[in-house]
């Protein structure tokens, strides 16, 4: 199996402001090069936001000596010739390289492009499909990547190799195209998959990073709705563990009332919506500590937010 996997990190929410590009070149199968460039964004300092430096921990000092993407695209060109890309989000990943050649007037990048993202959502029963979330559940006796784009790269490298040996059978996926087949064809029966997540505990019990061991203490959390990623009894189990107590009725001892009714800019749905939910919205208004969280706030707020 032969691809490059990539990671940008940009400095704002601009598709063609990348500061730094990583890489893992396979072939055979086989990591065979990885490597880090910075690159000097068309953005002044002022447009850096603090969020993406704090994620990428670059800082604009640091790529002022930097090439600028148009110096460095042969150079990006010779690394990917004509492999298959890969990338935890390629939909974002493909458009940061799509704007990048638009900013510069190069040749848009045709390469194939695949998105582990996409197979990780189809095959895996996760809270949160962060790029560190699936590596740890794959990868569960290994360290957690760090946010350096390199490391990032060559993790997803890894994840993508450990995908083409778990959905494939009776042989691992030899090509990204085989290797993607499963998702119009679905994962084999007879796929090494189905043994593996039988044999990890859940997800309920993977470990929890130290910062957030008592990340519920203190809290009265109550749910309310059917969620999309875990059950109800696994989120009620997340909470115990970090400290958090777990109530069937809002009342004035609740802090946390998690919830999937909100859409359109948090503003529910009112006609229909659950007991909890009522409650919980007349409970807010009487006093401003009840917190009310979506499935996806809920799942950063015990530490399940992580790599992009």
């Amino acid at each position: 199996m032969d691809f490059v996997a990539i990671d940008f990190h940009t400095v704002n929410f601009s598709r063609d402001s990348a500061c730094a590009f990583g890489y893992a070149k396979v072939e055979n199968g086989e990591v065979v090069a990885t490597g880090r460039q910075l690159i000097h964004p068309p953005y002044s300092p002022q447009e850096w936001l603090p969020t993406h430096i704090k994620a990428g921990r670059i800082r604009p000092e640091q790529v002022s000596g930097a090439p600028l993407w148009r110096h460095y695209y042969e150079r990006f060109a010779v690394l990917v010739e004509d492999y298959p890309l890969v990338a935890h989000n390629m939909p974002v990943q493909g458009a940061i390289i799509d704007s990048l050649s638009r900013a510069y007037g190069l040749p848009m990048v045709k390469n194939s492009r695949y998105c582990t993202l996409g197979l990780a959502k189809y095959s895996l029963r996760l809270p949160h499909y962060t790029g560190e979330c699936i590596y740890r559940y794959l990868f569960p006796e290994r360290v957690v990547p760090s946010r350096n784009v390199q490391v990032k790269a060559v993790a997803n490298a890894h994840v993508a190799l450990r995908f083409a040996e778990l959905l494939h059978a009776p042989e691992p996926a030899k090509s990204l195209p085989e290797l993607f087949q499963v998702l119009q064809q679905g994962v084999p029966k007879d796929a090494p998959l189905h043994a593996f997540v039988a044999e990890q505990p859940s997800v309920t019990e993977m470990p929890v990073r130290p910062k957030f061991n008592n990340a519920m203490r203190g809290e009265m959390v109550v749910f309310s709705g059917r969620f999309h990623r875990l059950s109800e009894a696994e989120m009620s189990c997340l909470v115990q563990r970090r400290g958090g107590v777990v109530s069937d009725t809002v009342d004035g001892r609740t802090t946390i009332l998690v919830t999937n009714y909100f859409f359109d800019g948090m503003t529910p749905f009112l006609e229909g919506i659950s007991t909890e939910l009522r409650a919980g919205l007349e409970e807010r208004e009487k006093r401003s500590t009840l917190r009310i969280l979506t499935e996806d706030e809920f799942y950063r707020a015990i530490g399940f937010e992580g790599l992009n």
